[in-house]
């Protein structure tokens, strides 16, 4: 009988070793800090209005490695055109079939997109110092209109991924920000 207590023992501590890795941290289920309620509320204020033909500056401001700005037209609910400032010289790009889009989204694609990335993200497990996940997304919503004006996504990183090149976990975010709509 002690052999085979000290057998489970010592089989329960070679587990434990195992999913610790050598740091000893536990993988851990990361919930997102996320308002879902208001999303939901601020998603059906933007679709109440109907609107199909808009536009807005859209702004990312990621920490160190990106700061891009584009003035995004927006016909029958699909981006038409959008313009970008590259070293002093205003571009326009009238968006077809054939185009690429940057990645740029229409309001709709951005709600979607929050969505998505909580629902994908949300109650997954994470290695503290060992991986980079997300830890919040804070919306600040148009109170007229109701979409999103500033999306904020929080995350931790562990040590070598640090943008700062600084010993230890830490965190930071981006920035994207929804200026100048106006609808036409």
């Amino acid at each position: 009988m002690f052999y085979q207590n000290r057998a489970f023992i010592l089989f329960s501590i070679s587990i434990l070793f195992l999913f610790a890795g050598c740091d000893g941290y536990m993988p851990e289920v990361i919930n997102i800090d996320f308002d879902k309620d208001a999303y939901y509320n601020n998603l059906k204020k933007w679709k109440d209005h109907n609107i199909d033909d808009y536009k807005f500056r859209y702004e990312n401001l990621y920490p160190d490695w990106d700061k891009s700005a584009y003035n995004i037209n927006v016909k029958n609910r699909v981006i038409e055109s959008y313009s970008y400032s590259n070293s002093g010289t205003e571009t326009t790009v009238t968006v077809n079939s054939n185009s690429n889009r940057y990645n740029l989204k229409t309001i709709d694609e951005i709600f979607d997109k929050i969505i998505n990335d909580y629902n994908s993200l949300d109650g997954e497990t994470y290695i503290p110092n060992e991986d980079s996940y997300c830890t919040a997304i804070d919306v600040t919503y148009n109170s007229t209109y109701g979409f999103p004006e500033l999306l904020s996504c929080e995350y931790h990183y562990p040590p070598e991924n640090r943008f700062n090149g600084t010993d230890g976990c830490g965190s930071g975010g981006a920035r994207f920000y929804i200026k100048n709509f106006e609808v036409f």
